[in-house]
Parts: structure tokens; C-alpha cells; sequence
């Protein structure tokens, strides 16, 4: 006993510097499989450094000792030590926060007695899932002193960063280029008068709250202006004329090679912009403009393509204008009358007047008042929500950079419906007669796993023509199920929360057949927690809408006859997987869950933009309680969707009973009844569009209808024709009754 309570010798990251040009990580990793093997796990765990009284009883690492140096465990292990040396601290302080709660996770779901809270054995992949250690051990195991820990436990609130208050120092670098950083600095402050605010900067700065992107100074610049357009206006102030490289890449050549500018004569006013004796001044190069730009002038932006779109924006902004002109017209009548001096005759009009303008004042001030609430609730709905959601990402993004398990990983998706497709596509000619011909449509669904290895954004998108299915709750819920199943997560344990953020479209994410349909998740116990997150309308850009625009790069420039030649086109792009959905693979949901669920309570449902369903909280709710907020700071409420006797349509079950059925909903589930093309649309293609098309893909996507159709458009067009007719004889007569 006395050996085994010997101190272990120095701790094998404490000399490691992996920041160093000459670190090996395959000897690193080797020197840890050594230092576990045969010194760490030998001893008993030790608390952190500068604890009064180190030595426990604990003895969860020694399981390691007895592995041979070439087990995949041991290198797992060795791999994150090494992984772990190369984070900084602040990380590393989120990764501790991160394991304490999967530890009370933990402690909830295998609620047997314990002496001290157990954490998964930190390795590269999976292979240490199935091991837990003490805090002790995990300290230990990964060089973490008394102060990290005790700081890794403290809300980020609570932190305070050594270097606060000593950035932004004074430095001396540049004092020979004064006179040119002095140029750009006047450049840029006449630069934000040209500054073309947006209604929603115009919203923000009425009610008084920051300005887009957060900070109260942005200036967004008209769109005719760009930051090369800028950088060629600096010189050609400065007397140079700037010289390319390559124009399609906005390439420049070297500050020297530029041209001077030539000298101008007066002009008919005696004015000349550059005339002889002008002195050429010195210039930037592009890089060093732009980064002066963004250093000191990070608020004066580029306006982006379609950057504003929230129609509640515009009306708020309209509301503001027209109330303004109003006070500032009584003003100047006002000031218009102390000018003048004079006393009306007739008193008591006057008086009359000014009772009506002062109740116009007053109507408003009132109206001005209500509109800066709207606006101010506006504003702080969708700004909560964004910020929320880039949270949400960025945690999901850490756990995967830091080789968590899969099964701990917080997953975070976007889902949204995409512009229909069309097919026939003649993009790549676009005849003139095809503008006024209706196509086949092709539907797009699309699923954006926002945390994955490499940091880039993968798109699952989902395709299927009109009259495979419609664009409803249940095609959208049934493409849901399909994509959980392509990534793996329903044959999976699952032990951390699922997050869905969407727009705010109502008939297809929001509305209470995927509400239900994620309750059914975590009662199932395939997910300890869902969550779905609907962003504010006018204010839902996501991930999706920009893998949307790289699914249509090719699409726009080709033309597409088949189906399956569509597919292969929008698959194209490595950062989209597209599946085709068949008429199978859609299902009725509502039907099945009416048979075990209530209906969530209306009135709320428009407003409200955050839904969650716990497994296990501290509240003690159930699967099928729904938690529901207006957003993610506002008053939580809870609606229990658990059918009771007086449920009319959902059945009231035991407990056991009720689980089984959950257990075998996709085999319960019935098929949806496609609909088929319109008699009109069948012909139009036949005939309008199968002309257009090569012989190969004629039937293939306009095939001749039947008979019976061909026959029911005509009787369709003759009965129209005798309609219009009829009713042409019938005016004809009014109008001659009406000469006589």
C-alpha cells in the first residue's frame, strides 16, 4: 500500500511544446502511452495541485496499467492528451464546462449511488465511451490544476480574462507613412456621409438599440459602391491611376508600376481637379487599404444583395417617416406665425385651430408612442433569436473540433423549403415561348448539419416532383424521419440534445405535426432533449438559403429534359447530397399522432418561436409536456399534449402499452395518396412542351395522356368558348336596348 501511494513523477505535458516547428506528434503520443502505462495508472488519483489533502482512495485509472502499449485505447487516449496540449485556455475552460454537464446528464440517467460524479474517459473517436473516471482522474489524466477546474465551473460571466483592460495600446509602428494613414483617414470619415441606412437601421436607431451586426456605427454604403471602387478613387486622389493584373481576379501590379495622373486645364468655371504643380503622394498597396479599412473603419460596410427584406421593417420605417413629417410640418407653421406677429380678426377661429393642431399633435405622439413599442419589440425578438442561434452553432462546432464522442455531441440543424424547381429547365438557351408555359414542378427540401469535422456546412436536400407529393406537414415530417435515418441517429443512443432551426413559414416547419413528431424523439428515447428554433419573419437568412444558391450554380446554366438528369446536376456540388424522395417514402403523421397526442393549444402558436421537450429536467417534465416561449428570454409556458379520458381523438394508455406503440410508429404508419397531375398540365406538356425536348426524353417527361384526357380538355375548351360567346351576345344585346 505504501508504494502504491508514492507520488507519480512529473507529468509528461508539462515539457511537451506542441507549438514548436521541430514537435513530432507520433513521439508525443508515444511518450504519453508510456507515462500512462506505466507511472499514472499505477497510482491512486490525486486531487489537483494546491488541494490541502491530495491523496484519495479512487483507484479508476488503474485499468490502464494492465493495457498493452499497442492497444487502441491506450493510443485513443495518448491522441487527446496531445490534442489537449495544443488548446488554449479558454477552450479548454468550455471542454471542462462541457463535461460537467454530460456528467450530471449522467447522474440523472443511471441515478445508482455513488461516491464521487463519474466523466467519460477523454480519447480520440468512441473507444473511451464505454469507460468513466472520477473528476480526479480526468484532472490528472490532462495536466488541469485546482484554478482551471474551479474556473471551468463558473458561468463565462463570471470570467475575467487576464488581458483585460491592456488591449488597444498605443503603437509606433508607421509613424514614417503619417501623412498617408492621414489621406485614408479623412478618405474614410467622407467616405460615411455617403451612407444609405436600411429600414431595419432605421428601426434600431428610432427605438434607441443597436444597429445591425451589433454595433451602433455601421454605415452600409450604396450598392454602386464597392471596396475596389474605393481603393481606385483613394489614388486617383493621390495623383495615380491604379493598373491590373488581371481584371476578372482584381489583381493589382506594384504600387511603382502605377500611372501618374495626367494633369487637366481649367475648365469653363476656372476650376481645374488636377492642374500643373500637383504633387503625386505616396500610396498603400491594396491588402494594406483594406486592412487599414477594417481596422479603423470596420463599420463602414458594402451593402449585400438583398440584405434587407423584412416587409415589418418597412411598414415601422414608413410609420416613423409619416409622423415626423406631420410635427414637422406644425412646426413650421408654428415658427411661420411667431414671424408674422399678427392677431387673427376672428379669434375664435384662430382658437379652433389650434385646438385641432394640438389635438393632431397629440394623435401623434400617441401614434409614434405605439409604433416605437412595435418597433422595439421587433427589434428585440429577432436580434435574440439570431444571437441564440449562432450560440447554439458555435457549441455544436466545439464539441466536434475537440473529438468529442459522437454520442455526446450536441447536433444542430437547419431545415427549409427551397424555391421550386422546374422541369422541363431551358436555362442554358431560354426560348421566349417557354416564359408563358407552365412546367413540371420539382420540390426542395433541405437539412444542414451546421457542425461537421472539416467547419463547412453539408446539405442533405430532397427532391421529389408534384405528383410524388405535396409540400405539406406531412411530406416535411417524413422527410425529417428520412434524413435521422441516412445520418445514423435512430439506430444510435443519442445523450445530447437535437436542435432544429427554421423559418417561420407556418404550413410547412411550424405547425403541430413536427411539433409533435420531435416530442415523439425524445419520448421514444432516441433524443435526451429537442429543440426547435424558428427565427424571426423578415429576418431568416440561414445556412440553407446559401447551400441553396451553390444546388442552383449549374442548374441555371443548363438545360435539364429528364429527371434523373436533374438529379445528376444538383448533385454536382460536393457540399449537397441529393436524394430522391419516391412516393413511398411519404407518410401520414397526423393521422397516427391524433391517435396518441392532443393538439397544442392556439392563440399562442404564431408567437410563440421556440419549442423544447425535455426528457429529464429538474422540473421534472415528461416527454409529453410541450415547453413553449416567445423567444429564448421570454416567460417559459407548458402545455401537456398527453391525451386524457375526455380526449376525443387521442387514446389514453398505459404506460407500458403506450410505449410499445411508439416503439412501432414507422410500422403503424400509412402511406400518403399522391396527387395526381392536372387533366390541363398533363396535356400542356404533351403537347406544348414535348416538341421542345429530344426524342429520347419526350415520354420520359411529357408522355401523351390518355384518351379520356385529351378528350375532357377539349369538351373543357369547347364549353369555355360557347361561355364567352354567350356572353358576348348577351352585351350586344344590352347595348342595343340601350341605343333605342
Amino acid at each position: 500500500m505504501a508504494e502504491e501511494q508514492l507520488p507519480p513523477g512529473p507529468h509528461v505535458l508539462k515539457s511537451m511544446k506542441p507549438k514548436d516547428k521541430d514537435f513530432n506528434e507520433a513521439e508525443a503520443i508515444d511518450q504519453c502511452i508510456n507515462w500512462i502505462v506505466n507511472d499514472f495508472a499505477k497510482h491512486q488519483c490525486r486531487r489537483p495541485s494546491g488541494a490541502t489533502n491530495r491523496l484519495t482512495r479512487c483507484t479508476c485509472m488503474t485499468f490502464l496499467a494492465n493495457l498493452p502499449l499497442d492497444t487502441n485505447l491506450a493510443r485513443a487516449v495518448a491522441s487527446y492528451m496531445v490534442h489537449w496540449a495544443c488548446l488554449n485556455r479558454a477552450i479548454k475552460m468550455e471542454l471542462l464546462n462541457e463535461w460537467q454537464k454530460i456528467a450530471e446528464f449522467m447522474e440523472l440517467e443511471y441515478p445508482e449511488p455513488r461516491t464521487n460524479r463519474r466523466f467519460m474517459l477523454p480519447t480520440q473517436g468512441n473507444e473511451g465511451a464505454q469507460h468513466s473516471i472520477c473528476g480526479n482522474g480526468l484532472c490528472g489524466l490532462l495536466f488541469v490544476g485546482r484554478k482551471l477546474w474551479k474556473t471551468s465551473r463558473m458561468d463565462k460571466a463570471e470570467r475575467v480574462h487576464a488581458l483585460a483592460g491592456k488591449s488597444n495600446l498605443e503603437s509606433s509602428r508607421g509613424k514614417q507613412m503619417q501623412e498617408v494613414y492621414d489621406s485614408l483617414d479623412t478618405f474614410f470619415t467622407l467616405l460615411l456621409e455617403d451612407g444609405l441606412p436600411f429600414a431595419t437601421r432605421i428601426i434600431r436607431d428610432e427605438t434607441g438599440l443597436t444597429t445591425r451586426d451589433d454595433d451602433p456605427d455601421d454605415v452600409v454604403l450604396p450598392p454602386h459602391i464597392t471596396k475596389h471602387g474605393c481603393y481606385a478613387r483613394w489614388c486617383f486622389l493621390r495623383g495615380w491611376k491604379i493598373e491590373k493584373k488581371s481584371a476578372a481576379k482584381t489583381i493589382y501590379r506594384a504600387v511603382k508600376e502605377y500611372t501618374k495622373r495626367p494633369y487637366e486645364d481649367d475648365d469653363e468655371d476656372g476650376i481645374s481637379l488636377w492642374p500643373q504643380g500637383s504633387v503625386y503622394r505616396d500610396l498603400v498597396s491594396w491588402p494594406c487599404f483594406l486592412s487599414y479599412w477594417k481596422k479603423n473603419f470596420k463599420q463602414i460596410k458594402v451593402r449585400k444583395k438583398g440584405a434587407d427584406t423584412c416587409t415589418d421593417c418597412l411598414i415601422l420605417r414608413n410609420e416613423f417617416r409619416m409622423c415626423n413629417r406631420r410635427r414637422g410640418a406644425t412646426a413650421s407653421v408654428d415658427n411661420t406665425r411667431d414671424e408674422e406677429g399678427g392677431i387673427d380678426q376672428d379669434s375664435s377661429s384662430s382658437d379652433d385651430a389650434d385646438d385641432d393642431e394640438n389635438g393632431d399633435l397629440e394623435a401623434d405622439i400617441v401614434t409614434m408612442e405605439d409604433t416605437l413599442a412595435k418597433a422595439k419589440a421587433h427589434v428585440r425578438a429577432y436580434q435574440i433569436q439570431r444571437d441564440e442561434a449562432k450560440r447554439i452553432i458555435n457549441l455544436a462546432r466545439l464539441d466536434v473540433s475537440n473529438h468529442l464522442p459522437s454520442l455526446f455531441q450536441r447536433k444542430v440543424l437547419t431545415i427549409d423549403m427551397g424555391q421550386n424547381l422546374c422541369l422541363p429547365n431551358f436555362e442554358g438557351e431560354q426560348p421566349g415561348d417557354t416564359y408563358y408555359m407552365s412546367p413540371l414542378t420539382v420540390l426542395l427540401f433541405s437539412v444542414v448539419n451546421n457542425a461537421t469535422h472539416d467547419g463547412k456546412d453539408r446539405m442533405n436536400a430532397y427532391i421529389w416532383q408534384e405528383f410524388e407529393g405535396d409540400r405539406g406537414a406531412n411530406n416535411i415530417a417524413s422527410c425529417l424521419l428520412m434524413d435521422l435515418k441516412k445520418r445514423g441517429w435512430l439506430s444510435s443512443p443519442n445523450y445530447c440534445e437535437l436542435t432544429y432551426i427554421a423559418d417561420n413559414c407556418g404550413g410547412q416547419n411550424k405547425n403541430k405535426v413536427v411539433i409533435r413528431f420531435l416530442m415523439w424523439l425524445v419520448e421514444n428515447k432516441i433524443f435526451p432533449q429537442v429543440k426547435i428554433f424558428f427565427l424571426v419573419k423578415g429576418h431568416t437568412k440561414n445556412a440553407a438559403d446559401r447551400l441553396f444558391n451553390l444546388l442552383k450554380l449549374t442548374y441555371h446554366k443548363r438545360n435539364i429534359y429528364t429527371y434523373d438528369s436533374l438529379y445528376n446536376v444538383l448533385n454536382e456540388n460536393e457540399y449537397v447530397d441529393v436524394l430522391q424522395m419516391r412516393p413511398e417514402n411519404f407518410h401520414n403523421h397526423l393521422e397516427w399522432q391524433n391517435k396518441f397526442y392532443r393538439t397544442p393549444t392556439g392563440g399562442e402558436f404564431k408567437q410563440t418561436h421556440v419549442f423544447t421537450i425535455y426528457g429529464k429536467d429538474r422540473y421534472k417534465r415528461t416527454p409529453s409536456i410541450l415547453v413553449k416561449q416567445d423567444d429564448n428570454e421570454s416567460i417559459i409556458r407548458e402545455d401537456n399534449l398527453l391525451p386524457t379520458t375526455k380526449s376525443r381523438k387521442a387514446r389514453k394508455l398505459l404506460p407500458d402499452v403506450r410505449t410499445q406503440h411508439l416503439q412501432r410508429m414507422e410500422l403503424d404508419l400509412k402511406q400518403l395518396v399522391p396527387t395526381p397531375l392536372k387533366p390541363i398540365k398533363q396535356v400542356e406538356l404533351w403537347k406544348k412542351w414535348a416538341p421542345l425536348l429530344p426524342e429520347e426524353a419526350r415520354n420520359i417527361t411529357c408522355p401523351k395522356p390518355s384518351q379520356e384526357v385529351i378528350d375532357s380538355i377539349k369538351e373543357r375548351n369547347r364549353l369555355k368558348t360557347r361561355k364567352k360567346s354567350s356572353e358576348k351576345k348577351h352585351l350586344k344585346t344590352l347595348d342595343e336596348l340601350a341605343d333605342k
